[in-house]
């Protein structure tokens, strides 16, 4: 598949007004792209092409009971498509409300802070006027199917403190879903679903990620992904990572990331099909660091369809999308001052 290109927008967040305790807003994202799939990329789907318009605002409520937060929300989605499979225009309606309770827990041991939450959710895709098989399946946007949702998620996280502040060093949340109507989001099938996510970081320089999900009615695992970066040094950064995905395909990456001077930095990285011992990408990625942004051009070579590639990537960079460690450190002081 082909963007030519694709622009997307989180709005930011608006206070509409207050009802009794709660703070009622609007959040939303917006979304404008031309997309393209070509004939000859391994998938046996013709030549398509459209533009496609997706908005999806989001109206939601918080107010407290005791120590449980309470966020009922409703999402109206409109995305509407220049061509069809039927080569007609279509125009897509989907309504989706949701209910979400959620509590948390925090304990300092020594240096370290130790953070728990809860949360239970329930939702309903309850409406949708245009059906998937209507669609080209460009991505996921276009899969969308209608659902009935009941979830529990736990996440412990510890925080340990250090000079610049607290730092997450681990955290571990699990996610059990359960599909009354059997149906899943973007057209999967299967009445449970359970979800793991890892993050840790045993050292300063050391990062590993993990993430699996489990189809609970036939106990297969549907993915997992396991990948680690070891910081050598400031301008030296090495990661690997294994990913699994059903159908019996594992997939192994390995990347080498080089950052010559201070505004230049140099990825090189290549992927491998395990199962078929068949090299799927190769790769090099060059950007020139800005303030704000990172500009790149990423050459790429697929040796299975002999195609190169050349591409232009802008990246914000990290400072900038927000620092997660500082905002759960910052979230669990405030809960604990409660």
């Amino acid at each position: 598949m082909e963007e030519l290109p694709r622009a997307a927008a989180a709005l930011p967040v608006l206070p509409l007004f207050t009802l009794g305790s709660a703070a009622v807003q609007l959040a939303g994202t917006v979304e404008a792209a031309f997309l393209r799939h070509r004939r000859g990329d391994g998938a046996p789907l013709p030549d398509f092409d459209t533009f496609r318009f997706d908005a999806e605002p989001t109206v939601s409520a918080a107010f407290a009971a005791g120590p449980v937060r309470v966020v009922p929300s409703i999402t109206f989605r409109y995305t509407g498509y220049e061509a069809s499979l039927s080569g007609a225009e279509a125009h897509r309606f989907a309504g989706t409300a949701a209910l979400r309770a959620d509590t948390q827990a925090s304990r300092w041991y020594g240096d370290t802070l130790h953070v728990v939450n809860l949360s239970v959710e329930a939702e309903d895709l309850f409406a949708l006027d245009v059906s998937a098989d209507e669609l080209f399946p460009l991505d996921a946007t276009d899969l969308l199917a209608r659902y009935e949702l009941l979830g529990a998620r736990v996440r412990n996280r510890l925080l340990r403190r250090r000079a610049e502040g607290l730092v997450q060093v681990l955290s571990v949340e699990l996610f059990l879903a359960w599909f009354p109507g059997g149906e899943r989001p973007l057209g999967a099938r299967g009445d449970g679903l359970f979800e793991l996510d890892l993050e840790w970081s045993p050292r300063a320089a050391v990062e590993v990620h993990g993430r699996a999900s489990v189809e609970l009615e036939t106990g297969s695992l549907e993915t997992a992904a396991l990948e680690g970066t070891w910081r050598v040094r400031d301008d030296l950064r090495f990661g690997a990572g294994l990913r699994h995905l059903e159908g019996d395909s594992d997939i192994l990456t390995v990347s080498a990331e080089r950052r010559v001077e201070t505004r230049w930095r140099l990825l090189v990285f290549s992927q491998v099909e395990l199962k078929g011992r068949d090299s799927l990408d190769q790769g090099l990625l060059v950007q020139r660091l800005g303030k704000t942004v990172a500009v790149g051009v990423r050459f790429g070579y697929d040796p299975g369809d002999g195609d190169f590639s050349v591409a232009v990537r802008l990246e914000l960079l990290a400072r900038f999308r927000g620092g997660l460690e500082r905002d759960a450190a910052r979230e669990a002081l405030r809960w604990r001052e409660r």
